[in-house]
């Protein structure tokens, strides 16, 4: 079970395509327990580039950040950051 869950909507015009997935992927890896990104019923491991790739989130779409340590509870807050960002993109 989670420790804490984060509800996003993902903002930037292209979604999750690679380099925002990799972004999230790379954050994700540096945890010490399980971070997951869910899109509705499916829950994928956040530290998995392909994973994340195979859920098609595109811009509107609304996502669940969790992590199942509170050691990760700032790793859950910086990807939370880069999706409210936008990844930085337009």
């Amino acid at each position: 079970m989670s420790t804490r869950t984060i509800t996003l909507q993902i903002v930037n015009a292209l979604g999750l395509h690679a380099r925002p997935a990799a972004q999230l992927a790379q954050l994700a890896g540096r945890a010490k327990g399980g971070v997951w990104i869910a899109r509705g019923a499916e829950k994928i491991n956040a530290g998995s580039l392909l994973d994340i790739l195979t859920l098609g989130c595109m811009q509107g779409e609304t996502i669940t950040l969790s992590a199942d340590d509170t050691a990760d509870l700032d790793i859950l807050e910086q990807m939370a950051g880069l999706v409210r960002s936008g990844f930085g993109e337009p």
